[in-house]
Parts: structure tokens; C-alpha cells; sequence
């Protein structure tokens, strides 16, 4: 951290303020980050020393000010993080709570830290009301990010979002109307401010005659992330050919690919970048990131065959009971992923034990279930980051995979063509949606199932249809089905699935 004791020679602001407290704000603001970042990412995170400089920005301003040197852009390990959206998160806040805490002990105030995103939310269907629900998410380190309230944000189609309303309780039912798709997200409060939104969900009523259980979306895509990447004594950089990561909604510092990973390659110019280098033709570009609102993506298609639908969280499908005959699982680009050095617990594996054993109750129970992601072998049977997995865990998730869901890995590079039956998806970053650089080719795991899709360009299979000797049927693909250019494509697929899985 930089502040800055004397300007024009004079150690005080126009009002008077002594200038050693900007090396107060400096101190807060440097502790915050660094204790933060080792709790979440990096426990030998270094803290490096206060300076007072004369810098100009520290220098000229006239209210405490400070300048916080956090990351090199020449130095690999830092990008790692610095790329990655939850990183930003973390440190950003650091910086806020820092701030907020230096001002409450400058003006000896109490403090409250803005709460966290809520956790665990559903929106079901009851009749002709949406009956929303979700939890509160503690901060462990911060005890006064305590929630006061909600505001839940409603959305009709493909309108923008209301005002809100505010709401005490973490539940709320609102009146619909058949023939719209409903969806929304909901926001913390406390006295520190409004929390980050909620993934965004939707409910559906075709018709005013609609009948039967509403099919059930369930949202366990949750992961942003930075790209992939190359570690080693001579060749390192950042890989998105592999995965080029997640932004947070969406992101506009892509520039393009990388194409150099020799380390002892120097910079001689920006023409000759050196080791890091990229191509440059995409500086303009907005990257299609995580927008967290896929269930209305595919409750439109269901909407389309005529089939009402509601939506939950993976984390409220594996704590509530439920009542629906099919489920579609989102699990886009989930995938376990690890943070920094990989001292911390990783993060984003698709099939975690308790979504594991939901699933299980809801096959047992004779359920019937669609399963699309880019990784939902790979992360069971391969690596996308370089990560140590616990070999118990991992066979939990391979024999639940063949056993409940009827396919196995094949390979973690279905296509690089992005195109399966002829029908195309993203497979390159763009603004129009994320991107799937290389789906899942899954095989059946018995003569309970057989292959239903292929990528084109490999011929590898692309999609598994299971029915089980339970009763139960699981369709699964190996790609996003979010991620199929046409929404005519997605109805057709939907389509599909449905007529097996709802066949006698």
C-alpha cells in the first residue's frame, strides 16, 4: 500500500486533517486483502510494506487516499488469480471492508459489512402462484454482515426486471398468470448496503388447463472461473484452447488466445511479446460469461411443448423434498476447479455427495432425468485443471455416474468443431454465450443404454439415453444443451428426451 505524508511540502489537507492518516487507511486497507486472501486462496499469501511516496494520485487528492499494489500482469502465478472472477470478488471486497472499517474507527461509528448472496433458492409452482424460498448465507469472519431483509426483483418474459419488493421473511408467493415465464432473483440488505443478486430463476404455466407435476430445472452451474492453464519449467501460460474459464456474466478484458508458452522467451516489443503473448483480434469483443439464468432458457423450450415448469438450485434440490416427475439438471461448465496453489479446497465439482444422493432418491423413486454439461464425465474420470482428486471420491462419482446415470467417459474432446448432428453450438468465446471448447464423448456404461448423439468430426457420442431395471430413465448429454445456437435445436433435443423418458 502507497500513501503519502507531504504535499507541497505540508503534511496537512485544506480542512486541516493530518496526512498520517492516509498511512491509517493504508494499513487497514492492506491487512483486509491480505487476511482475506490467505483465508480463501493462498494461506502464504505475502504482505509486502507500507510505503509514503510521492506519487501523484496519493499526493493531490485531498481526502485520504491510498494506492493499493496488488497484481503483476508479468508475473504468472498473480494472473492465475487475477483472472479469476471469484479472486476479484475477495479482493474487491477486501478493499471495501477495509475502507469501511477505516471510516468507522475515523469517525467512531459502528460498521455493518454488506451481507453475502443468499444461498439454497427455489421457486416452485403451487396452482397459479410462484412460491419462492432461499436462506441466508453467513460471512464466518464478518459478524455484522448480518441480513435484515430481501428484495426480490420479478421479471415477465423477456422484460427487464422491477423494482423489487422488500421483503423480511426469506420466502415470498406471488400471483401468475398462464401463457408467461416469471423469473427471479433475489437481493440481501442490511445497514452495509445490498448483497450481490441470487442466480436468477423461472417458473412456467402454458395454459390456463395445464396439468400434471411442472417439470423441475435445476441449476447446478455455478462456476466462474479464470482459463485453464500450463505450469511448467519451460513452458507456462494461460490455455484456452482447454477451457477458456467462466466470467462472472461477462467479461470485456479478453483480448485473444494465447500463443507463446516458451518461458525464456523475452519481450522485445509489443510485436514480439515474448512468452504470454496472444493474438490480439478480439480487444472489442464482450466475452459471454455466466449469466446464472438458464433455467429460463430452457423453460422457454418446455414452455413451447407445452409442459409448465419451475426451478431450484442444486443446494435447495438436495435439501427440499419435491414433487415432479422429470428433472433437467443445468450443470454447464461445472467442473472441479482449483484456486491458486491448490492449498485451498477446490471448488465447482459437478456431482457433490449431496446432489449425488438426491439424484439417487429421485431414480429410486422411479424419476425421470435430463443431464447436459461439458464435463459430466470429465470431472469424475479426468482433469481440466491439474487437480489432486481424493481417490474415495472419485470412485463414488464413477459408480454413481454408470450406475444411476447410465454412461461412462469416453474422452474430454468430444469435438472441436461445435457442431453435433448437425446441430451447431458455441464452442469459442463470443458475446452471444459462454462457450464449450471441448464437450464430453460418453459411451453406455451398459446395454441398459445406447448412444443417441454424435459429434461431428469425430463421430464420438455425444448424448446416452438409460433405462434403467428400476424404472427409472436418465437422458444425458455431453454438452450444454444451453449452449446449441438454435432454439429450435434445443426444443428438438428437449423433444426427443421427453418422448423416451415419458414413453410406456
Amino acid at each position: 500500500s502507497i500513501y503519502t505524508l507531504l504535499a507541497d511540502g505540508k503534511r496537512q489537507m485544506t480542512d486541516g486533517t493530518d496526512r498520517g492518516v492516509c498511512r491509517v487507511l493504508a494499513d487497514y486497507v492492506q491487512t483486509q486483502v491480505c487476511n482475506d486472501i490467505r483465508r480463501d486462496f493462498d494461506g502464504d499469501w505475502r504482505r509486502r510494506q507500507l510505503w509514503n511516496r510521492s506519487y501523484s494520485e496519493s499526493r493531490t487528492s485531498d481526502v485520504p487516499a491510498v494506492l493499493l499494489e496488488l497484481l503483476s500482469h508479468q508475473n504468472f502465478a498473480d494472473m492465475r488469480l487475477g483472472l479469476d472472477p471469484g479472486f476479484q470478488f475477495t479482493a474487491s471486497r477486501a478493499v471495501y471492508k477495509g475502507i469501511l472499517k477505516f471510516l468507522s474507527d475515523y469517525y467512531d461509528v459502528q460498521y455493518a459489512v454488506q451481507p453475502l448472496p443468499v444461498k439454497d433458492f427455489a421457486a416452485r409452482l403451487e396452482g397459479r402462484k410462484a412460491v419462492l424460498s432461499w436462506a441466508p448465507t453467513e460471512d464466518p469472519v464478518e459478524p455484522t454482515a448480518t441480513v435484515k431483509g430481501y428484495k426480490v426483483y420479478t421479471r415477465i418474459d423477456s422484460a427487464g426486471f422491477d423494482n423489487g419488493v422488500e421483503v423480511v421473511e426469506p420466502r415470498l408467493t406471488l400471483d401468475i398468470k398462464p401463457g408467461h415465464i416469471y423469473s427471479f432473483k433475489v437481493e440481501a440488505w442490511n445497514d452495509g448496503g445490498l448483497s450481490f443478486p441470487s442466480e436468477i430463476l423461472s417458473v412456467g404455466l402454458p395454459t390456463s388447463d395445464a396439468t400434471g407435476a411442472p417439470v423441475l430445472i435445476v441449476n447446478n452451474f455455478t462456476r466462474v472461473s479464470g482459463p485453464s492453464w500450463i505450469d511448467g519449467p519451460d513452458f507456462a501460460g494461460l490455455d484456452g484452447r482447454v477451457d477458456c474459464g467462466v466470467p462472472y456474466i461477462n467479461d470485456i478484458s479478453y483480448v485473444g488466445e494465447v500463443y507463446d508458452f516458451r518461458r525464456d522467451r523475452q519481450w522485445v516489443t509489443n510485436q514480439d511479446a515474448g512468452c504470454g503473448a496472444t493474438y490480439e483480434e478480439q480487444p472489442t469483443v464482450v466475452i459471454a460469461g455466466n449469466t446464472f439464468d438458464y433455467p429460463y432458457v430452457h423453460g422457454k423450450a418446455l414452455m413451447a411443448m407445452g409442459y409448465p415448469f419451475c426451478s431450484m438450485s442444486a443446494g435447495a434440490f438436495a435439501t427440499q423434498k419435491i414433487s415432479t416427475n422429470v428433472v433437467d439438471l443445468i450443470c454447464g461448465k461445472q467442473v472441479t476447479t482449483m484456486l491458486g496453489k491448490g492449498d485451498k479446497p477446490y471448488r465447482y465439482q459437478v456431482f457433490t455427495a449431496p446432489l449425488r444422493d438426491a439424484l439417487t432418491a429421485f431414480a429410486a423413486a422411479g424419476g425421470k432425468l435430463i443431464v447436459s454439461g461439458a464435463d459430466i464425465a470429465t470431472d469424475a474420470w479426468s482433469d481440466v485443471y491439474p487437480v489432486k482428486k481424493d481417490p474415495e471420491e472419485t470412485d463414488a462419482c464413477q459408480s454413481f455416474i454408470k450406475s444411476v446415470l447410465g454412461y461412462k467417459f469416453i474422452s474430454d474432446h468430444g469435438t472441436r468443431i461445435g457442431s453435433v448432428n448437425g446441430m451447431p453450438f458455441y464452442n469459442a468465446p463470443c458475446t452471444e454465450c459462454y462457450c464449450v471448447e471441448n464437450p464430453d464423448a460418453i459411451g453406455p456404461a451398459s446395454r441398459e443404454s445406447r448412444t443417441v448423439l454424435k459429434y461431428d468430426g469425430t463421430s464420438r457420442g455425444a448424448a446416452v439415453w438409460y433405462k434403467a431395471s428400476d424404472g427409472h430413465k436418465v437422458a444425458s448429454y455431453g454438452f450444454p444443451l444451453e449452449t446449441l445456437k438454435s432454439s429450435e435445436d434445443l426444443r428438438q433435443v428437449l423433444s426427443d428426451a421427453f418422448r423416451f423418458l415419458l414413453e410406456d
